[in-house]
Formats: structure tokens, sequence, C-alpha cells
């Protein structure tokens, strides 16, 4: 969450001085600037628009960038033992998982994120749906019937 917040403050922060220099049209700097979109994606590049995949996994996993300043730096300092590469089908299998862990069908979930064929939905799809039915045969398990009738 201190990532998304960091992240949505400087697309804010961008902005503003973007509608301060379209004040300015004489300004040698609104020239370059005129093209910029204003939008609501949380990634986005210099001009306002979403970046790429690539430049996405970049953010996260930017070696160049100062010491610290990638997700991937964050994470190894707060948790050393962690050594999965983050791109961003990470965000894409989180969000598949949490649409079956809330019912979406199959189909549904095919649609939302784009995938034609159901090899790579299901594959997550199912996996969720058999850690699911795990939990439900545990909490099948500490259910008493009729333990109510027999307290007084």
């Amino acid at each position: 969450m201190e990532i998304i917040k960091r992240q949505i403050q400087k697309n804010q922060e961008r902005q503003e001085y973007i509608k301060i220099m379209m004040l300015d049209k004489d300004s040698s700097y609104w020239y370059p600037l005129r093209g910029f979109i204003f939008t609501d994606y949380l990634f986005q590049n210099h001009m306002g628009t979403p970046i790429t995949p690539n430049l996405f996994t970049g953010f996260f996993n930017n070696k160049t960038s100062r010491k610290g300043g990638s997700i991937d730096d964050m994470i190894r300092e707060r948790y050393p033992k962690f050594t999965k590469h983050i791109t961003s089908h990470v965000f894409r299998y989180t969000h598949i998982s949490m649409l079956a862990e809330r019912g979406w069908q199959l189909k549904e979930i095919m649609d939302r994120v784009g995938h034609k064929g159901s090899k790579t939905t299901l594959e997550i799809y199912q996996q969720v749906t058999k850690d699911m039915r795990k939990n439900e045969e545990e909490d099948l398990k500490k259910i008493t019937i009729g333990s109510q009738f027999l307290e007084d």
C-alpha cells in the first residue's frame, strides 16, 4: 500500500506541475508537455499514458535505480528470504485468484482478463478453487449438527 500511495502522490504532483506549466504558454517548458494526457492510471509515463508491461516490470526490478528505489529492492529489504521475480503477471495472477475466491465463474474471469483460451485462466482458477474446497472441508468438520440442542 505504501508503494501505491507513493505512486498516486507522484502522479498528482506531476499533474499539478503540468497544470502550472500550461498556464505559461510562452514558456519553453510548455512545448514538450503539450501532449500530456490527464489520466487516473496508477502506473503512467511522463505523458500520463499507461506504461507498457515491459516498463512496468522494469519499475519493479530496475537494478539501475538508486539503492532501495525499486519494488524488488524494497521487498528484499523487508523480506530477505523472498526470492520470487516480480512481473506485471503477478498482479494478473492475484487478480484472477481474487475473482475466483469471490465465486466468479471461469468464463467471466476469462472475459475480464482478456484470455481467449481457458488454459492459462484454468490453471490458476483450479488451484484457487482446490484451496477453497480444502478450506470448506475444514469448516464443515468444525460443524457439529445438533450441538445447540444438547447444551442447556
